[in-house]
């Protein structure tokens, strides 16, 4: 069982493992828990459930340190909470990792404009409350998602990565942030052109995948000149990769790991998130991603990228996300 590379994140002079472990959880049907059944709650912070963070996912994190990730991310309180309890279960093991998280409420279009983020004293309450239910000393990656209608030079607040900065400087200078990332769910490259260069953050958490290509073109460049750290996440577009390769029938093992190897030989990528279920699934991922791509697996993603449907899915992806 072979260790994962690691690699820069971006200038903050940390080495990173290539693969992250993302937090969520998931339901018999593949949805993921919380989201796809108690969302309006789930999105909320303080709430609590306590079917998260049971013996397989212990059995995972586990795992994924064995293999050396040093990347977690974790979005709702739930997934915090189990996370946190997984990892401090290792004791030292788990010391030297980062955890990503988010202020709940406040990201996406969760919270229109995302004002909150800019309350005196918000944000410092809420990364206090997660460093609390994450049982670690600091936030390592504050991550936040700004959406365009934050920065709208209209309607939005023209200072307002202005008084970002004030905030996080702040929560930096008193220790209870390290990093931060940004990520924009609906609001596509301008978006991110407009946050990498602000200044504001040391970390870039995008999609990236062969179905969701077009950040390597100005994104991915603009993050490496700008000294960011890059995790990637979504390299199967939310499963729909495995649905086309369903259709054409090819060996959906072999297409995963080529899509991981896709993203990977990205090399402005410090790691790519994955979300699994099982110690098995992870370790066929962490597999691929120490392996070169290989002509098969080359030939298979060829293959369904040549299919209409797929030719279709990369436009609109693409469309959507320079629009």
């Amino acid at each position: 069982m072979t260790g994962l590379e690691r690699r820069p994140l971006g200038g903050t002079g940390i080495a990173v493992s290539c693969l992250a472990l993302g937090g969520h959880e998931y339901l018999p049907d593949g949805g993921l828990k919380g989201f796809a059944d108690d969302f309006e709650r789930a999105i909320q912070p303080g709430y609590s459930r306590p079917d998260f963070g049971g013996e397989q996912r212990r059995a995972l994190v586990g795992r994924a340190l064995d293999r050396g990730v040093n990347y977690f991310d974790a979005t709702i309180d739930p997934e915090v909470e189990a996370l946190g309890r997984a990892l401090g279960s290792h004791g030292s093991r788990s010391a030297d990792v980062l955890v990503q998280v988010r202020p709940q409420g406040m990201c996406y279009r969760y919270d229109p404009g995302n004002t909150a983020m800019l309350r005196p004293g918000q944000l410092a309450g809420e990364a206090r409350r997660l460093r609390e239910l994450l049982r670690r000393d600091r936030i390592d990656v504050l991550n936040l998602g700004i959406e365009r209608d934050a920065l709208d030079p209209v309607t939005g607040n023209p200072d307002y990565l202005k008084v970002l900065a004030e905030v996080l400087a702040e929560l930096r200078a008193d220790g209870v942030v390290r990093f931060v990332a940004c990520d924009t769910l609906f609001s596509g490259e301008r978006q991110y052109a407009a946050l990498i260069e602000s200044g504001c953050f040391d970390v870039v958490w995008l999609s990236l995948g062969p179905l969701n290509p077009a950040p390597r073109e100005v994104v991915l460049p603009l993050a490496r000149r700008a000294g960011l750290g890059v995790v990637a996440r979504e390299a199967f577009a939310k499963g729909r990769l495995f649905d086309l390769g369903r259709a054409v029938g090819v060996d959906l093992g072999v297409l995963a790991a080529a899509a991981l190897s896709w993203v990977l030989d990205h090399r402005a990528v410090s790691a790519l998130a994955v979300g699994v279920r099982t110690v098995a699934e992870f370790d066929a991922d962490a597999d691929a991603a120490g392996a070169e791509l290989s002509d098969e697996g080359r030939a298979v993603l060829d293959q369904v990228l040549a299919t209409d449907v797929a030719r279709a899915a990369v436009a609109e992806s693409e469309r959507a996300f320079r629009g």
